[in-house]
């Protein structure tokens, strides 16, 4: 029997992936923190273990030795600057963290989960893993930390790990608790006013997931691999959002528009303490025309994309489904 060692095991894609493992075979020891939301992962038949990335004693506790692939998927997804130094010491120290324990327990394989943004993106950029990343000195933390934290896993190959990278665009499916499902909720009691005029690479995260098992079995050190084939502008995603849950299709809004607004949100932030509904961070990233190229995925893992539909409807079907909509 394989050994899985899950860190972000109560997030998005880490519930998906236990889930995977769980059902194919697999020993899972899944890490989650103290304060975890444990409602999802205690449905799986797995080992759980309280521990934090940025807690190395609770990692050199918790991973088994040899273990036959660390998937590291824990993460900070923010994109309001307030969350900068926290965001930082998850994502980069934490990293850090994990490929070090990794390597005191001999961990004969390790899967990077990454981010398209870890490149630094522009406008009107089309992305392949040989693209020379921008994100060293971006503005968004959270691009820079992606970048930071695989810096930190290259440097784990450098003294040996046999270490992969998977870079998601925007994913879509179930278990999705916010970013996108979060426009399923808006929608649907009509408060949503407006879309991001941007586009990018859309992926389920059923196909993340097999992408990421495949990547441990087969993948050399070093390779990385874009996975969101389903190139679409937000507005699209939002339109088949919008006829799913019954309701019109709301408007893109320039991002002049949407720019200016997000300051004066934030700026009021200050005063309430409270996370704003909109950052300039976030404007930047879903204002951004991305394209992702996932040929190497499609030929070196046999990586295939399932349509928008079906990303939108497995999505609301489990929002439905969770009572969360």
């Amino acid at each position: 029997m394989r050994t899985a060692y899950v860190t972000g095991a109560t997030g998005f894609v880490g519930l998906n992936l236990v889930e995977r493992l769980a059902r194919e075979g697999w020993r899972v020891v899944a890490l989650h923190r103290e304060s975890s939301d444990l409602q999802y992962l205690s449905r799986f038949d797995v080992e759980r273990v309280v521990g934090d990335v940025v807690d190395h004693a609770s990692l050199l506790r918790s991973m088994p030795e040899e273990v036959d692939v660390v998937f590291h998927v824990a993460a900070m997804v923010s994109l309001w600057s307030h969350d900068n130094d926290v965001q930082t010491k998850i994502n980069v120290e934490g990293t850090r963290n994990v490929v070090d324990v990794a390597l005191r327990k001999k961990a004969a394989r390790f899967v990077q989960t990454s981010s398209f943004v870890a490149f630094g993106p522009q406008h009107g950029d089309v992305l392949r893993e040989d693209s020379e990343s921008r994100a060293q000195g971006h503005w968004v933390n959270y691009f820079r930390t992606k970048h930071l934290s695989d810096n930190e896993v290259l440097a784990g190959i450098d003294k040996g790990l046999h270490a992969c990278f998977i870079h998601p665009g925007y994913v879509l499916g179930p278990y999705e608790l916010g970013n996108f499902s979060e426009m399923f909720r808006l929608l649907k009691a009509k408060t949503l006013p407006g879309v991001f005029p941007g586009s990018g690479g859309w992926c389920h995260v059923g196909q993340v997931v097999d992408a990421m098992i495949r990547a441990a079995e087969v993948a050399s050190a070093g390779d990385r691999f874009l996975i969101g084939a389903a190139n679409a502008p937000v507005p699209e995603v939002a339109a088949k959002i919008a006829e799913r849950v019954g309701v019109s299709a709301p408007r893109p809004i320039p991002r002049w528009a949407l720019s200016a607004y997000s300051r004066l949100l934030v700026w009021g932030s200050l005063l309430t303490g409270r996370e704003p509904d909109l950052t300039p961070e976030a404007v930047h990233m879903l204002s951004m025309d991305v394209t992702l190229d996932c040929s190497k995925a499609e030929r070196e893992l046999g990586y295939r994309e399932v349509s928008l539909d079906t990303m939108v409807d497995d999505t609301y079907q489990w929002l439905q489904a969770e009572g969360r909509i």
